[in-house]
Formats: structure tokens, sequence, C-alpha cells
């Protein structure tokens, strides 16, 4: 919270925190990794949303640059994505990423293209 109220460090953190979650240099499975808080090398689809992965993601959300992690989201399967917004800990997730100044109309547009087909289930 604090980088993003103070806006600095911002690229510092999403790097360090690729690093801890064993995710690649571009950071592709950075959301998934983050939402389950475990590395990239043990992830499992079966394993829980964690609370802490879930507001950390969120606060992911609100940097002044968020293309990495919005990129990570889209790259997710659409029913994936529909587990996690359905959940109550990932359910704000979607609400951040609809709600953040710094997420493009394109990137927004993009999400519920993404999800046609789960909005029943959703």
């Amino acid at each position: 919270k604090a980088s993003v109220r103070l806006k600095c460090e911002q690229a510092t953190i999403l790097q360090n925190l690729g690093k801890a979650l064993h995710c690649n240099d571009n950071l592709d499975e950075i959301a998934m990794t983050c939402i389950k808080m475990m590395p990239n090398d043990k992830l499992n689809e079966e394993l829980p949303i964690n609370l802490h992965g879930s507001l950390i993601l969120q606060e992911l959300l609100a940097f002044n640059k968020p293309i990495q992690i919005v990129r990570s989201l889209l790259n997710l399967e659409a029913h994936v994505l529909r587990k996690i917004f359905s959940d109550p800990r990932g359910s704000h997730i979607v609400n951040r990423f609809v709600s953040s100044t710094t997420i493009g109309e394109k990137s927004r547009d993009a999400l519920v293209k993404q999800l046609s087909g789960e909005y029943v289930s959703l």
C-alpha cells in the first residue's frame, strides 16, 4: 500500500515478488502464483485462493503501470477466471480491475470478452 500511496519502487516490488514466486522475467504467471501464494513450480489449479495473495494482487492492480499484471490475468483461461472471480476472496480482484484508474478501457474490454460464456456461472 505504501508503494501505491508514495508512487515509488513499484517496478522493484513487482520484480522481487516475481523472483520470490519463481516466475519468468516477463511475469506471465504472476497473477496465478500471487493469487495462490505458491511458487510457479509448485502451482496447482486445485489450490485454494489465498486471502493475502488476493490482497497483494489487488494492490498490484493499483500500481501506475500494472500492464504485466493485466496481461497475466488476461492470459488465464475463461473458466479459471470464473473460478477466481466467483470465490469470496477473489471477487475483489475484478472490482479493483474495473475500478482502477491506471487500467485502460481496452484492457477492461478484453476482460469482458475473455469472460464471455461465463456470465451465467458468475
